[in-house]
């Protein structure tokens, strides 16, 4: 009876513990991102990534047919107060939004 009272604790805990992992993963982070002078690039902590694409809707079609959708916020760029980049969640690639500097998201992805 004992077991079985520690087991479903330890499996409580586990579970509380991987929804506080996935929590932190939403919360908002201010890392800084430059952006290269003709808008080919973004630079953030020794990565660079390459211009993919637009999106109007927060989602974009990688090459593959995946969709890639926005998720919560990295960061912003430096020198442009109205833009913020956002991580969006794929299978083949790391892949991030740049909103608000015009209609239009522009999307990236990580050189690798």
């Amino acid at each position: 009876m004992t077991s079985v009272i520690i087991s479903a604790v330890l499996l409580r805990l586990s579970s509380i513990a991987g929804a506080a992992v996935n929590l932190v993963g939403h919360f908002p982070r201010n890392n800084a991102f430059e952006l290269s002078d003709d808008g080919e690039y973004l630079y953030s902590r020794g990565e660079r990534y390459d211009f993919v694409g637009f999106s109007e809707d927060g989602h974009y079609v990688s090459d593959s047919g995946e969709t890639v959708s926005a998720g919560g916020r990295l960061g912003y760029v430096i020198g442009d107060n109205g833009c913020s980049v956002r991580r969006m969640a794929s299978r083949e690639g790391t892949y991030v939004m740049l909103s608000g500097a015009s209609d239009c998201a522009e999307i990236y992805r990580l050189c690798e």
